[in-house]
């Protein structure tokens, strides 16, 4: 076979792989939103009967050494640019995939599927016992993928390496140690200190069908294609697929802007699978180097766009024209302010962008100490309530609010949390690199145009899928590799303009 037929074959082969996925993923959107709670057991062994079979798919690349033809071939220059990238990130995956045998695979998924219902009947009520020992075989299980996998440094490394390719744990140490020492006294300054606030949107009751219409044209305004994509309310808000976009919100009567603030960042998300190139759909050319680089999409969106004043502006706007029960109080000034407000809080989620990262760095000392320092798991809730303590100043009142808040753990998603900071890091260089090719940003958000921006992010991370490493397309796109200098600068000159500090 010469190497043409055999990238032919490679290509079907991961159109194969990438179909499965895709099946996987629907039926875990739907688990989100629509399934009724006794499936949740054949659900589970359905998506492990999917694991178990993408894993031997995976596997299969190589068969009659076809994926080890071609790599020899790209280390002696005889692929083209596309090619090599191809062969070069599905080698990866295929040798972190050949490290884990199938059965390890299944059990996982299955462990992990059923681990998710477990989990949001122990959040209900506020019982972390009852999550305690299945969390307990998870973590027993990342231990040992993290030995299958192998390491060198720290049984962590693996794990974030699944999650952020090229991340080591010693660096993501000093980025964060270097971001907490920045925020912490940042915000015992600002919350000795209260925004002048009259409270025309937090508070005020909006119907739910309201909000939901709104937040669909506030998509359809940024360029979301709802003929690739829906917009659904979950638990836990969350995007999935490409091409066939599935983006989840939660709706709060008296909290539009927290809908708002979740439909963005999913939005940003939801964008960033819209605009990969779908004529590579199954190959690396059409997925994310990276998560972090994928959470830099939203959280741009959400944040350096969505939190600005000229945004607020066009939005202030929007919401007087669209909604009818908003106050005649609304003004821009004020609606800016209830967005950029700064208060230490228990969620995750619904944390401002000052507060959020110490969130992040909490949940990465917490995994790190679960993994390779001998914490117990029913040590977990005083540990983390000790951080919270300490980082942000507050006591928390039970597991509900503290521990048991996010679902990344009862998914196995070890090594996950840190790329949310990796976006933020990300987003706001990229942010500072769009003003200064772009000088016309602030006016084209006040008039609610988002066409250029949108163009900017297609042409500069979009289309290029995982051309590039992410340490190398960060640097290519804004001349730096990944610092924290840039989100530093972006939260000191916005807040000391809000706060005086």
């Amino acid at each position: 076979m010469n190497t043409n037929k055999k990238l032919e074959t490679l290509d079907e082969k991961l159109k194969e792989i990438a179909n499965l996925g895709h099946a996987s993923k629907l039926m875990s959107w739907d688990r989100e939103v629509y399934m009724p709670e006794s499936g949740s057991k054949h659900r589970a062994e359905s998506i492990s009967e999917l694991s178990g079979l993408i894993h031997q798919k995976t596997l299969a690349l190589d068969e009659n050494n076809l994926l080890s033809d071609l790599n020899a071939a790209r280390k002696d220059g005889g692929l083209s640019e596309d090619e090599a990238v191809i062969v070069r990130e599905t080698w990866r995956e295929y040798e972190r995939e050949a490290k884990l045998s199938e059965e390890f695979v299944r059990n996982l998924s299955q462990l992990t599927s059923e681990a998710q219902d477990v989990w949001r009947k122990a959040r209900a009520n506020n019982d972390f016992l009852q999550f305690g020992p299945t969390l307990e075989e998870i973590v027993d299980m990342q231990r040992k993928k993290a030995e299958y996998l192998e390491f060198e440094t720290t049984p962590y490394d693996p794990l974030l390496d699944g999650f952020e390719p090229g991340m080591s744990t010693e660096k993501t140490e000093k980025l964060f140690s270097d971001l907490r020492d920045f925020l912490v006294p940042l915000i015992d300054k600002v919350s000795d200190q209260s925004l002048d606030i009259t409270h025309s949107i937090t508070g005020k009751e909006i119907r739910k069908e309201d909000q939901k219409a709104f937040n669909k044209e506030i998509l359809e305004k940024f360029g979301y294609d709802f003929q690739a994509g829906r917009l659904d309310a979950s638990t836990h808000p969350f995007t999935l697929g490409s091409q066939d976009v599935r983006i989840t919100t939660r709706y709060d009567k008296s909290d539009l802007l927290s809908s708002l603030s979740f439909t963005l960042h999913e939005m940003g998300h939801g964008l960033y699978e819209q605009g990969l190139p779908d004529k590579n759909y199954g190959t690396p050319l059409a997925r994310e180097p990276s998560l972090g680089i994928h959470e830099s999409q939203s959280r741009l969106w959400e944040n350096h766009i969505g939190r600005s004043q000229p945004f607020t502006k066009w939005l202030t706007r929007q919401m007087q024209e669209n909604l009818q029960s908003v106050s005649d109080e609304l003004t821009t000034d004020n609606l800016y302010r209830e967005l950029n407000t700064v208060e230490p809080s228990l969620i995750r989620t619904e944390a401002d962008e000052v507060t959020y990262n110490l969130h992040i760095i909490i949940r990465f000392e917490l995994e790190k100490a679960l993994i390779e320092e001998g914490l117990a798991v029913e040590n977990l809730p005083a540990a983390w309530n000790k951080k919270y303590e300490e980082y942000l100043g507050i006591e928390v009142p039970n597991n509900k609010q503290g521990v048991l808040q996010d679902i990344h753990w009862s998914q196995g998603s070890f090594g996950y949390f840190p790329t949310y900071t990796f976006g933020n890091l990300y987003a706001a260089k990229l942010d500072a690199t769009i003003r200064e090719e772009i000088d016309t940003v602030d006016e084209q958000l006040s008039n609610g145009t988002f066409d250029e921006i949108l163009s900017w992010l297609q042409d500069n991370i979009h289309k290029e899928g995982m051309r590039y490493k992410t340490e190398d397309l960060i640097e290519n796109v804004t001349g730096e590799p990944l610092k924290t200098d840039a989100f530093k600068q972006y939260i000191e000159d916005k807040y000391r303009g809000l706060y005086d500090i």
